[in-house]
């Protein structure tokens, strides 16, 4: 949440600029590092996320924790 806003602002400014006027080279090569940059910034929370609801579920479980290994066991039963 808090990495959207400052980006999305970003993205806005240079949006402005090039509606204003033709971006210079050194322009578009700072604009694709910094795409660049975002683009890993944002997957690299991506991947935080990803590993703290991971390792939430493996703490506490889900609903259906309990219920498909009742359903392996009952299955080897019969």
């Amino acid at each position: 949440m808090g990495l959207w806003r400052p980006i999305k602002t970003f993205q806005q400014k240079w949006d402005c600029i090039v509606q204003e006027r033709p971006l210079s080279e050194t322009e578009v090569t700072q604009r694709q590092h910094n795409d660049f940059y975002l683009l890993q910034a944002v997957s690299r929370g991506d991947q935080v996320s990803r590993q703290k609801a991971r390792d939430r579920w493996i703490q506490e479980g889900d609903e259906n924790t309990k219920y498909f290994p009742l359903r392996i066991r009952a299955s080897k039963i019969y």
